[in-house]
């Protein structure tokens, strides 16, 4: 019989070199090994692929430039009474401030359409607004102070939708940025704006402001854009350093938040944020 120690596993020494010598041939870079004609077949289906795609558009880079032409196509803008404010108008939005333009900005899902801020910007598609009325006026009567119109914008598939913002709630969404009100585009394709697309237009300075109601709204001077649902006035985030980045460059955040500076004669005054006016050449 064995010793019991005779049965244990043992370890046998092997000399220097051995499994190397085992691990098989070394090959060259050049060398093909495998199956390469059919790495070479698929790699022909990827290039046959890409080139069909390419030819029908539906490459992405294709897909974003064509995005890009149609968002930022020229849009002209009328004035149906010059220097006055009128429904009907086609107007840019803009800063007082910054001089940015009010624009929107399409989700990748084309459901959610953000409204930001634009510098140094020309009028394209999606900075121009048609002046609709909330209040029974009809087409070409000016805009007056105290009066309600709607910012209705159209997207590159001839989808018409209106400015928005909903009152600050437990549901509701707020900006990205800031934690604030959040504007956006709502009631896409309908002919009505929906009530939460009303804007009021106020005299900018507040010592004129009771006597302003009522009179017609000019053109290239500023002004207050505010809710008609919340009462928070639009406010542009110039100076903000968070920025969204798109397609379209850098752009700025606006939303739905007044910011008072004071008041004079029981009427408050605003920040520079919160000043806009309506550029029609």
């Amino acid at each position: 019989n064995l010793h019991p120690r005779a049965s244990a596993l043992r370890f046998v020494h092997q000399p220097s070199g051995f499994w190397g010598n085992m691990s098989g041939h070394t090959y060259s870079p050049g060398v093909k090994i495998g199956n390469w004609c059919e790495d070479r077949s698929l790699h022909e289906e990827r290039v046959a692929k890409f080139l069909k795609e390419k030819e029908s558009g539906s490459l992405s880079f294709l897909k974003t430039q064509s995005a890009i032409s149609a968002a930022t196509a020229p849009v002209d803008l009328l004035s149906m009474t010059p220097g006055t404010l009128c429904i009907g108008d086609r107007i840019q939005l803009r800063h007082d401030a910054s001089n940015a333009a009010l624009s929107t900005l399409e989700g990748e899902d084309n459901v959610d359409i953000t409204a930001t801020s634009v510098e140094n910007v020309s009028p394209s598609l999606r900075n121009v607004f048609t002046v609709v009325a909330m209040d029974g006026a009809g087409e070409g009567e000016p805009v007056v102070y105290g009066g309600k119109v709607a910012l209705r914008c159209m997207n590159a598939a001839g989808q018409s939708a209106y400015l928005a913002s909903d009152r600050t709630g437990p549901h509701s969404r707020v900006a990205h940025f800031s934690g604030e009100q959040m504007v956006y585009l709502a009631g896409r394709d309908e002919e009505v704006a929906p009530a939460q697309c009303a804007w009021v237009i106020e005299c900018h300075d507040a010592s004129i402001r009771p006597e302003s109601e009522g009179n017609s709204v000019p053109t290239d001077a500023a002004v207050i854009v505010r809710h008609s649902n919340s009462a928070e006035c639009l406010s542009c985030l110039y100076e903000q350093r968070k920025k969204y980045f798109t397609t379209f460059g850098a752009e700025g955040e606006v939303t739905c938040t007044t910011r008072k500076a004071g008041s004079v004669m029981g009427e408050y005054v605003v920040k520079p944020e919160n000043a806009w006016r309506f550029s029609a050449n």
